[in-house]
């Protein structure tokens, strides 16, 4: 599969889930009935995340939830007036100032970083609230009006989005730029990511056999190995990491000492004739 078709399948999917997590919590709000003073969306971090991962087209993913959110409640009957498309839909689009934060560095150096980590996040809903500000102050005429519903009402929000994306970000394949990392995966071969995954399996090994304690290992493996399995594997991890493991070393000094005795032995038989 090429990048481009690769990047249209996980936008869609990203926006599927988000489009589903923000239709689901408009409707569960919905049934309090009422004045609803608050809903839970997990579309800005949502956006963010999408943002990071394919830069300007993750605005697809907040974009077309925002929109499916709006339709769904026209749906349930609510009124729908033409400022709410804008503060609840295209305001999405102030999410691009995130974006600025991978002019200078690349993403693999300044995610680690906790400064990135709080600076990313406050950019994109800081931008987010006060475009939503602005356009409901232009429309009601009320600053004090504007500043309580979308800072005071919307509070939640950006705690619960706060620990979605810290979440987000402890995971390896989530967070994470996915040019570098495709070309990473494709340019990295089989054996390397097998190597990676036993790393360690020569080290266990001889510090097993030094402690005499070699049934660690297999209990490590699932179970006691018999000779033939753990000459093969270690003839098979001798190869991958280019060079002797313990075993066959020792193997290799003990066929030498029998040959040795052999020699001796028959050394002493001619002589005895």
């Amino acid at each position: 599969m090429s990048e481009k078709k690769f990047k249209i399948l996980d936008i869609f999917l990203f926006t599927i889930i988000s489009t589903i997590t923000e239709c689901l919590n408009i409707w569960l709000f919905s049934q309090f009935g009422g004045y609803q003073i608050f809903t839970l969306s997990f579309v800005p971090v949502l956006g963010m995340i999408a943002l990071f991962r394919w830069n300007a087209w993750g605005i697809v993913t907040p974009l077309v939830s925002s929109m499916a959110g709006i339709l769904l409640r026209i749906g349930l009957g609510q009124n729908i007036t033409a400022d709410y498309w804008l503060i609840y839909g295209l305001s999405f689009l102030s999410l691009f100032l995130c974006l600025l934060w991978f002019r200078k560095k690349d993403k693999a150096t300044i995610l680690s970083d906790k400064g990135f980590f709080f600076g990313y996040y406050f950019t994109g809903y800081i931008a987010l609230e006060l475009t939503r500000g602005i356009i409901q102050t232009i429309a009601s005429g009320s600053i004090t009006a504007a500043m309580v519903h979308y800072f005071a009402y919307d509070l939640l929000n950006i705690v619960f989005n706060l620990a979605v994306f810290f979440i987000a970000c402890k995971q390896e394949t989530i967070v994470v730029d996915m040019h570098d990392y495709l070309v990473k995966l494709h340019s990295e071969p089989s054996s390397a990511r097998m190597r990676k995954e036993n790393n360690n399996y020569l080290a266990l090994e001889q510090m097993a056999n030094k402690n005499n304690e070699i049934s660690d290992i297999a209990l490590l493996d699932g179970g006691v190995p018999t000779e033939a399995e753990l000459k093969n594997m270690s003839k098979l991890y001798g190869d991958m990491e280019n060079k002797e493991s313990f075993f066959r070393k020792e193997n290799s000094f003990i066929k030498k000492q029998r040959c040795e005795d052999e020699k001796r032995k028959e050394k002493h038989d001619d002589s005895c004739k």
